[in-house]
């Protein structure tokens, strides 16, 4: 690999040393290295300006960092891998953290990598059979309560056949990538990222016998907003990879199907999910 683009969380590198360090290093190297802006402000936004014969994209930052960088390479067509350096906390989906540069940079620089292909889904935000908002999420794709605290009756179907009713906060729908997300927080499996599945789960449900459900990766899910005794013109809200939202009503709808495009996510060798489990979960220490 020569050709790099570094897609910055700046508040994660406020005076930007790390990045400028990484950038002189493969330079160095003789690869290129492009730092784009974003639009929106710099610690959130859009990537602006990635060329699309860009070899790799470099994220540092943390696990968000790496999700906005994926959503604005899929909505632009861009099928170019990503690898995170992670300057967050837990750092799931990156795979690096900063005490292991320059050697990751050298790996990639050599082409000595492992490539994950990881599986995306896309949300359509449905209000009166009408199509309001749809975009890809790496994650998961959340609906949640809105308004003042209170819970939110959930219709669940899958392929147009009703799984379940909830009344809960809300409901993860996770890939296996993002099993790992939210979906953990919430008492959801965690999945190998391989895994072509997604995960429905409960978010604080009403009940005590709601647990989370896989579903083949192919199926599609639709949820929901169920009318309760006293409603609010804002009933829930949908969120894609915790990046975008879209407010919804009652009887408002998401359907959630896989899209046909996976992301491309590089990792050193010997640095798999068992590995970054035993590390990052604290099950053992080494």
């Amino acid at each position: 690999m020569k050709k790099f683009a570094l897609l910055v969380n700046h508040t994660k590198d406020p005076g930007l040393a790390v990045t400028k360090a990484i950038r002189d290093y493969l330079n160095c190297a003789g690869a290129s290295c492009l730092v784009p802006d974003k639009r929106g402000g710099q610690a959130e936004g859009t990537f602006l300006g990635i060329p699309a014969d860009t070899e790799c994209a470099l994220t540092l930052g943390g696990d968000g960092t790496l999700l906005t960088a994926a959503q604005d390479l899929f909505r632009e067509g861009l099928d170019i891998p990503l690898f995170g350096i992670n300057m967050g906390t837990l750092g799931f989906l990156t795979s690096a953290e900063q005490k292991d540069l320059p050697a990751c940079l050298d790996c990639l620089l050599a082409d000595k990598y492992i490539v994950d292909e990881r599986r995306v889904i896309t949300g359509t935000v449905l209000h009166e059979g009408q199509p309001q908002m749809t975009s890809p999420a790496l994650n998961d794709i959340v609906v949640a309560r809105a308004g003042y605290s209170r819970i939110v009756d959930l219709k669940i179907y899958v392929n147009e056949e009703l799984l379940n009713l909830y009344s809960a906060d809300g409901v993860i729908i996770s890939t296996a990538t993002g099993s790992t997300g939210y979906n953990l927080s919430a008492g959801g499996p965690i999945i190998l990222p391989q895994t072509d599945v997604m995960v429905i789960s409960p978010i604080c449900p009403h009940s005590l016998q709601a647990r989370s459900i896989i579903v083949p990766g192919y199926d599609e899910i639709r949820v929901e907003i169920g009318r309760r005794s006293k409603t609010q013109s804002d009933e829930a809200i949908a969120t894609f990879d915790g990046q975008l939202a879209q407010q919804m009503q009652v009887q408002d709808c998401v359907t959630v199907r896989r899209a046909d495009r996976t992301v491309k996510i590089l990792r050193m060798p010997g640095n798999g999910l068992y590995r970054i489990l035993r590390h990052k979960l604290g099950s053992v220490n080494q």
